[in-house]
C-alpha cells in the first residue's frame, strides 16, 4: 500500500507538471502575438516562460519514468509461473 500511495504521489506530480507546462506554452504563444502588437516589450517573459516550460516537461517526464520503475520493480511473475502457463497452452 505505501508503493502504491508513493506511485500515485507520482503520477499526480506529473500530471501537476505537464499540465503547468501546457499553460505555460499556451501563455508564450499569448505573449508571441503580443510581443508583436505592442513593440517587442516581452521578449525575456517569453524565453522564461519557454524554459520554465521545458523544464516541467523534462521534470514531469523524469518522474514519470521513476514511477514507472517502481512500478515494475513491484509487480514481478516468477518464470515458474510463466513456464507453467505455457505449458498448459501447449497440450
Amino acid at each position: 500500500m505505501r508503493t502504491l500511495d508513493r506511485r500515485i504521489g507520482y503520477v499526480n506530480l506529473c500530471i501537476l507538471l505537464s499540465v503547468l507546462s501546457a499553460c505555460m506554452i499556451c501563455l508564450v504563444v499569448i505573449l508571441l502575438f503580443a510581443n508583436q502588437l505592442f513593440g517587442n516589450r516581452f521578449d525575456t517573459v517569453i524565453a522564461l516562460l519557454f524554459i520554465g516550460s521545458m523544464l516541467c516537461m523534462g521534470t514531469g517526464f523524469a518522474l514519470f519514468i521513476v514511477e514507472t520503475r517502481i512500478g515494475s520493480a513491484v509487480i514481478r511473475v516468477r518464470n515458474e509461473i510463466l513456464h507453467h502457463k505455457a505449458e498448459e497452452e501447449e497440450g
